[in-house]
């Protein structure tokens, strides 16, 4: 037996397959964000496949929740989801007792892929461990609430400090030190960068270099970006400000001169021209609110003056009308010292020593290899790999000319072999195997 996922309109809907590969249970977690129009207020609604709403969970969204974030609202919804989905499958009675054999379960489970439990699974989406544990504070939070009666410290996950293991990663960095200086980042190599910093970063590097691989942001379109500039359905928009630096700019895109043509030119409106967007997966969403709210939380800036006084001042950015900012809009990603925005120069000293201790080569001297831009050319190599053609790929990276992306074709020659083999495959597939 094994359980798969698929994607609809509503949400996830979850499949349990025998082995005879027929469904024999289906079943989902569905959720709904309403808006009342009288009170202006914002509804979480979670049901199962069939429309029936789960009370708890939504008692404690709109009622427990209600005077939070939004964004600690949504994340609690995303969590929740996911959890009634697996009591749902493994026919947990989440009222009475929640075992700790259950919330082992549900720890594979969240994990997602492709994993060999007593069923099988073979999900599409994961879920990286500081997601998990968010959601888990989501879980224990919920219980105790919810359900006093219960024992909510099931729910409690061991966080390990980030220096354990440390030097793990330079044992299996010899194996990816090329002879040359790398043009893009490999899938290997991003996942020994991720493994690093896991264990000796923070979510804010994490995000910085997912936004770049996964969705060919360029590093000043990552630095550009701003609170406002994240929506609440995964949308994030890139543009460009008056208040921008030069090293946060947003190749190709209008540039204002004024704040005043931020409503009136008609540039700055056209998308394509005044403004462009990418959409990332509900699980970065997340895990950009999460450093939103570590960054920018009451309780964060109440410690230190002198970082609420520069979140107010120095990483104050323009506001470009979003009717979901309350307050100034401010930019997205911060110095942890002192809470000033991030700059091009402190985020290359920052990916230095990443690549230095993962071993990815840096050229020394003339320096003509972005060391972010290799990420954009991996996000590019890894649509190659995957058969994209270049009329999409202009569409993904976002160029106005096709023939930009001949720019970011370097194979080495294990990547020509590759692609050689998945290009036979596919004419097998087309022709037959003769």
């Amino acid at each position: 037996m094994y359980i798969k996922d698929r994607e609809t309109k509503l949400g996830t809907v979850y499949e349990r397959y025998s082995s005879k590969d027929e469904v024999i249970q289906k079943t989902a977690s569905l959720g709904f964000v309403k808006e009342s129009t009288k009170s202006r207020k914002t509804y979480f609604i979670i049901t199962n496949i069939n429309v029936q709403p789960f009370y708890e969970a939504n008692y404690y969204l709109n009622v427990i929740l209600r005077d939070t974030g939004y964004r600690n609202r949504e994340r609690a919804f995303n969590a929740l989801k996911l959890f009634f989905a697996y009591v749902q499958l493994y026919g947990i009675d989440y009222q009475k007792n929640v075992t700790k054999e259950d919330v082992t379960g549900l720890k594979v489970f969240l994990k997602g892929g492709y994993q060999q439990d007593v069923i099988n699974l073979q999900l599409s989406k994961g879920r990286i461990k500081d997601t998990r544990n968010n959601y888990f504070g989501v879980y224990w939070d919920f219980y105790k609430t919810m359900f006093p009666s219960q024992d909510a410290d099931v729910f409690k996950v061991k966080r390990t400090s980030g220096n354990s293991n440390k030097g793990s990663s330079k044992n299996r960095k010899a194996d990816l030190t090329m002879l040359g200086v790398p043009k893009y980042i490999k899938e290997s190599q991003y996942d020994l960068i991720m493994e690093l910093i896991e264990k000796e970063y923070t979510i804010r590097e994490q995000i910085i270099i997912d936004l770049m691989f996964w969705y060919g942001l360029r590093i000043g379109e990552v630095l550009g970006l701003t609170v406002e500039d994240i929506e609440p359905d995964g949308t994030v928009i890139i543009r460009n400000r008056v208040s921008d630096r030069p090293d946060q700019s947003s190749k190709g895109l209008t540039r204002p001169k004024s704040i005043e043509e931020y409503g009136t030119d008609k540039d700055l409106k056209l998308y394509g021209q005044g403004f462009t967007d990418v959409i990332i997966d509900s699980d970065l969403l997340d895990l950009i609110n999460v450093y939103i709210d570590e960054t920018r939380g009451p309780m964060v800036l109440s410690k230190s003056p002198k970082k609420k006084e520069n979140i107010n001042t120095k990483a104050k950015a323009d506001k470009c009308g979003s009717i979901r900012l309350n307050g100034e809009n401010t930019y997205l990603f911060l110095n942890k010292r002192d809470c000033t925005p991030l700059t091009q120069g402190g985020w290359n000293y920052i990916l230095r020593g990443i690549f230095k201790e993962v071993g990815i080569r840096i050229d020394q001297e003339v320096k003509e290899i972005n060391l972010s831009h290799r990420f954009r050319h991996g996000f590019a190599m890894y649509h190659v790999k995957q058969g994209v053609q270049i009329l999409e790929l202009q569409k993904l990276m976002r160029h106005n000319d096709p023939n930009s992306c001949a720019a970011y074709y370097n194979p080495d020659d294990d990547d020509k072999l590759e692609l050689r083999e998945k290009q036979l495959q596919r004419r097998r597939e087309k022709y037959g195997q003769d």
